[in-house]
């Protein structure tokens, strides 16, 4: 899941206030990118259901100033292969 918010609001400060329903809804990592104009917060985590929990964390974030939140789509996953000249 990914949470967009204007630059100008805190990040810190926005996690503060939801913290503990993000550790609840089994949020373990998080990435904070940013851009001029806007921070983007990509939540993670093993025991998190975006299907199941997204909605309450878009609520609670968007309470403390998130803009927009972003619900995952598609999945791959991508594996290395020792032979350089290989196409997939």
């Amino acid at each position: 899941m990914l949470a967009l918010v204007r630059t100008e609001v805190d990040p810190g400060g926005l996690l503060d206030a939801v913290f503990d329903e993000l550790a609840e809804s089994g949020i373990t990592n998080l990435t904070v990118l940013r851009s001029a104009k806007t921070t983007a917060i990509l939540f993670e985590g093993w025991a998190f259901d975006p299907a199941l929990s997204a909605e309450a964390v878009a609520s609670a974030l968007a309470s403390c100033g998130a803009d927009e939140t972003l619900l995952p789509v598609l999945h791959i996953s991508m594996e290395g292969t020792k032979d350089e000249g290989a196409h997939r």
